[in-house]
């Protein structure tokens, strides 16, 4: 088991010596072996979302944010009728 001093160890060995030894290492890999490019295209999946899914996610706020709008417009126009009923019976009229 990695403890929490060695796992920062091998992290800053990896973006040490992966710049120098990425271009030529890659290549062989995806030669010898092309599903190492999509267990890492898995592996970065499973922590950030796909451009197209976070599209969609702003997509889904913008819509609630506009149906958020639309609702709260709706209550202030209600409010402000219920207002003008009060003042009416009240006998208030500006």
């Amino acid at each position: 088991m990695l403890q929490e001093k060695d796992f920062s160890q091998i992290q800053d060995y990896i973006i040490q010596v992966l710049p120098q030894v990425l271009p030529q290492a890659l290549s062989q890999v995806l030669h010898e072996q092309p599903e190492f490019i999509t267990t890492i295209a898995g592996m970065i999946a499973l922590q950030y979302p796909r451009r197209d899914e976070f599209a969609r996610l702003l997509d889904e706020v913008k819509l609630l944010r506009e149906d958020s709008n639309r609702r709260f417009e709706l209550m202030r126009e209600e409010i402000n009728q219920r207002f003008d009923q009060i003042d009416k019976r009240l006998g208030k009229n500006d």
